[in-house]
This record gives C-alpha cells, sequence and structure tokens, in this order.
C-alpha cells in the first residue's frame, strides 16, 4: 500500500521545533523552550480549544499547526480592548 499522507499531517511540526523558528526569526515571547511550555500548561485547554495543538502521549511530543502562532496571540490578547 502506497498512500501519501494529507496535506494538513504534513504541516504538523513538534512543538520544539515551532520554538526554534520563532527564536530564530526574531521572536521574543517566549525567549526560551521552557517558558513556551509553561505557556502550554497553563493555557493547554484554550490551545486545545484552538485546533492549533495537539499534546504528545508517552514519548510522543506535543505538535502544533500552522495555526499555533495566530491562537497564541489570540489568546495572550484575549479580554483586552483597544482604548
Amino acid at each position: 500500500m502506497n498512500a501519501q499522507p494529507s496535506e494538513s499531517l504534513t504541516k504538523l511540526r513538534p512543538l520544539h521545533k515551532w520554538h526554534e523558528q520563532h527564536v530564530r526569526h526574531g521572536g521574543s515571547v517566549f525567549p526560551t523552550y521552557a517558558s513556551l511550555k509553561w505557556f502550554v500548561r497553563q493555557r493547554r485547554e484554550d490551545l486545545l480549544a484552538s485546533g492549533a495543538f495537539i499534546p504528545g502521549k508517552g514519548g510522543r511530543p506535543n505538535l502544533v499547526t500552522p495555526q499555533f502562532g495566530d491562537a497564541v496571540y489570540k489568546i495572550l490578547f484575549k479580554g483586552i480592548t483597544p482604548e
């Protein structure tokens, strides 16, 4: 059987890879991987509801979709209204 993975599945990446790219592109919201993991622990339910976060089980890493950064932004600024 020679099944091709769906395009959506090929866009998933481990959380640590997302953080590496975040830092490489000058991101400063999560200066360390530990700070990102803390955020994920604190806002797990919001991230799950966004559909941009898939928690790992056992030895499998947490995975994120390309929309993860947008989901984080929305969570960080939830409830904040411009003056």
